[in-house]
């Protein structure tokens, strides 16, 4: 088999395929792709598919290009050790990716969300009788962070729904539980072959807590260091909320924009960090909640960072989802653990008029179900509690977090019409129940 990888335990629980990795980066990597060769390469294809669609006109030849000038020269040499390793456990499996392709691969969120979007808008500028329109903003999540007197027990909870395409976002359905040769033991869940979270959902054994949701912000800075890996060394590294904001402000290239919720056991204390490309807002508190919705809340990040985007558009989902978290986490001050965090994931009510029924104006979304026919939506879930966290444990749903199901066959011969692309490619996700992970 050549050189050694520790052989990784591999356990699934409810649709999760939970591995556990130690080792220094190479064996890490090396045990993560023997271990998951096939399910990394039907993940690559699907995010080559999802891109070929996806309206921003960049093939993979673009991506890999971009990924070559910006991505390669900032790789640690630590993460550029485990993601040759995953590329020789894929190789000796009989799949020709290289380390170019693992390195897009785990940039491609940054680099087709905010990226590409930039090149096109200057590429764009100069064509005559066409105004330059903003980056397409999507929903992207559903999270929130809590302690103090919100909770049921004063102390931390986090939960967060990941919300993508049902394609690439069905088989964001593994957890990683790493103990890497140097920082700290840490959990998250990721498409195979990722070496960060990209959802993000992170957990190490310093009592740190990180998630995210996706915002609307632009621009995009070449010269500095991808997302994928100060959010990897924020939850390898990270002992307080000054260690986390340090690690995403260090070399912020604006990509893959996100308002970050993350949490200190030891302090019982959380955080908000805006993190855009021209401002960074860092708000903390040992009392109340912070939401996220795919919403930039300060007014100088929405107005220089998110240009032309209107956050109080009534078929904005993002601002609907917003204030449904406002009304949930006040009403329920004093009273909220995991029962309820679980409870506020599958919510299904849509804040505009009452109605129930899940869409993308819901915490648990569906579009599929709403306004527009996208097969796209929170396709998992997860809570955590600090007695949970302490252990690296949570909560966790690979599916809608209302416990739905969805008919990919039923869907491209309905409403789906239009993903005939996606045939052979998209799945079924089941009903699912929750499920405790990792659990060894």
């Amino acid at each position: 088999m050549g050189e050694l990888g520790r052989n990784p335990g591999v356990v699934e629980r409810g649709g999760w395929k939970v591995v556990t990795l130690s080792g220094t980066p190479r064996e890490i990597g090396l045990a993560h792709g023997r271990a998951l060769a096939d399910e990394i390469d039907d993940s690559i294809r699907a995010v080559k598919l999802s891109l070929d669609h996806d309206g921003q006109g960049f093939d993979w030849a673009f991506y890999r290009d971009a990924a070559r000038r910006i991505c390669v020269p900032k790789m640690p040499p630590e993460y550029r050790d485990e993601i040759q390793g995953i590329v020789k456990g894929l190789n000796e499996a009989g799949f020709k990716h290289d380390y170019l392709e693992l390195v897009t691969y785990n940039a491609y969120m940054e680099l087709a969300w905010t990226y590409a979007p930039e090149v096109k808008k200057k590429r764009d500028a100069g064509k005559a009788g066409e105004a330059v329109k903003p980056a397409p903003k999507g929903d992207h999540c559903s999270a929130f962070i809590a302690t103090g007197p919100a909770t049921a027990d004063g102390k931390i909870v986090m939960a967060h729904s990941m919300w993508d395409g049902f394609l690439t976002g069905q088989r964001i359905s593994f957890i990683l539980d790493i103990t890497p040769a140097k920082g700290h033991r840490f959990v998250m869940d990721c498409l195979p072959g990722f070496i960060h979270s990209g959802t993000d959902w992170f957990i190490n054994d310093a009592g740190i807590l990180i998630t995210e949701t996706t915002t609307p912000c632009e621009g995009f800075d070449e010269a500095g260091t991808p997302e994928f890996v100060r959010a990897r060394s924020a939850a390898q590294y990270s002992e307080n909320l000054d260690d986390v904001y340090q690690w995403f402000l260090r070399g912020n290239n604006g990509g893959y924009s996100n308002t970050w919720l993350i949490g200190d056991l030891k302090a019982n204390e959380i955080g908000k960090l805006e993190l855009a490309l021209r401002n960074v807002v860092f708000s903390r508190s040992k009392q109340g909640w912070y939401s996220g919705s795919n919403i930039a809340e300060d007014a100088k990040v929405l107005r220089e960072d998110a240009p032309g985007y209107n956050p109080l558009d009534v078929n904005n989902g993002c601002e609907t989802r917003r204030r449904r978290w406002a009304e949930l986490l006040t009403q329920n001050a004093g009273r909220i653990d995991a029962s309820m965090a679980r409870a506020f994931m599958g919510d299904v009510v849509d804040q505009r008029n009452g109605q129930v029924g899940a869409t993308g104006h819901t915490l648990c979304g569906r579009g599929d179900l709403g306004e527009g026919a996208q097969a796209h939506g929170a396709t998992n879930a997860k809570v955590t509690t600090a007695a949970m966290a302490a252990n690296l444990s949570f909560w966790a749903i690979a599916g809608f977090p209302d416990q739905s199901s969805f008919s990919a066959q039923e869907w491209l011969e309905g409403k789906g019409k239009n993903d005939a692309w996606m045939k052979g490619m998209l799945r079924d996700i089941p009903r699912r129940e929750w499920t405790e992970v990792p659990g060894r």
